[in-house]
């Protein structure tokens, strides 16, 4: 996956694409039609209960706190795959602030590995942001999709020991900077 404050500097066959519906970095409409055929992760940083199916949890967007009735809302509106995207620190506070709802984790690690603590084989991310910009030679960041798709939490996930395969990481890492460079 592929997202990114800059549209076009996404590639256009991007599988899955992430983009802004709301704040200072808001995609136009003509942005999300670039991409028709890629699963669209709409990220909101307002938490706006009417907005996304991406909730961006970090300083300076939506706190945790805001989180769980974002959740209910999007969830009582029909949204599939609704998403907490947030940071490795910020993870404890939106775990505590979300105990007992099921949804989906997008967590930025951004530092070229998939390790996020206290992830087990039943508690696993649906996502992980391994790369920014400086990484990624673009202005996006790139993140793994488990091959399953996104699923909820709680649910199985990748065993732990995935979770820190430098060796996969650094594999896949490779391979999706040499596409980004390529397209």
């Amino acid at each position: 996956m592929f997202d990114s404050t800059t549209p076009d500097a996404i590639p256009a066959n991007a599988a899955i694409v992430g983009g802004y519906v709301d704040g200072s970095y808001a995609w136009p409409a003509a942005a999300w039609a670039r991409f028709p055929d890629a699963q669209q992760v709409r990220i909101t940083v307002t938490a706006d209960p009417a907005l996304g199916n991406c909730l961006d949890v970090e300083k300076g967007d939506a706190a945790p706190d805001q989180a769980p009735g974002w959740i209910k809302a999007r969830q009582a509106a029909g949204v599939k795959f609704v998403t907490i995207y947030c940071n490795r620190s910020t993870l404890p506070a939106v775990d505590a602030a979300c105990a007992g709802l099921t949804y989906y984790r997008w967590v930025a690690t951004l530092d070229g590995t998939l390790y996020v603590p206290g992830f087990t084989a039943m508690a696993g991310p649906a996502a992980v942001q391994f790369a920014g910009s400086g990484m990624a030679g673009a202005n996006v960041d790139i993140s793994i999709v488990w091959e399953d798709g996104w699923h909820p939490i709680p649910a199985q996930s990748l065993p732990a020991q995935a979770l820190t395969d430098a060796e996969a990481v650094a594999t896949a890492a490779g391979n999706l900077v040499t596409l980004l460079k390529g397209a």
